[in-house]
């Protein structure tokens, strides 16, 4: 009896740590509907996309602002964490599911914005060469 006892306890209490755990690790835009899903994943590929180009750009001269860059993103992904849990907490609302939106659409921006100095401080130093 008492096996029976404690296995349903260890049951219960793998429960409740499966559904605490996901609680404290949120959701994603991708949980709420196949439609997020395919959002999720354009953001997710655009970003990878920008960061790859920017890396490939990166040298010794603008390592100071692509690391500036980077940790406004970084920041932008606690933000989306956090957003994750508050969309569980407020049982998907829509207000939040666009607040992580406008978070991944932020994050592509700086992105964006990032790559668009450094080919102008390269297109600088290109006519600096050839003035010289």
């Amino acid at each position: 009896l008492w096996m029976s006892v404690a296995a349903s306890v260890l049951l219960l209490l793998g429960f409740w740590l499966g559904s605490h755990n996901r609680q404290s690790i949120g959701m994603e835009l991708a949980d709420v509907s196949p439609k997020m899903e395919e959002a999720q994943t354009f953001y997710t590929q655009t970003i990878r996309k920008e960061i790859a180009r920017i890396e490939k750009n990166k040298n010794s001269g603008n390592e100071k602002i692509i690391e500036d860059a980077f940790n406004q993103i970084r920041k932008l992904e606690a933000d989306y964490q956090k957003l994750g849990i508050e969309l569980i907490e407020s049982n998907e609302d829509k207000r939040v599911v666009y607040a992580m939106i406008l978070n991944f659409q932020q994050r592509i921006e700086i992105l964006q914005n990032l790559m668009e100095q450094l080919e102008e401080i390269e297109q600088f130093k290109q006519q600096k060469e050839n003035l010289l």
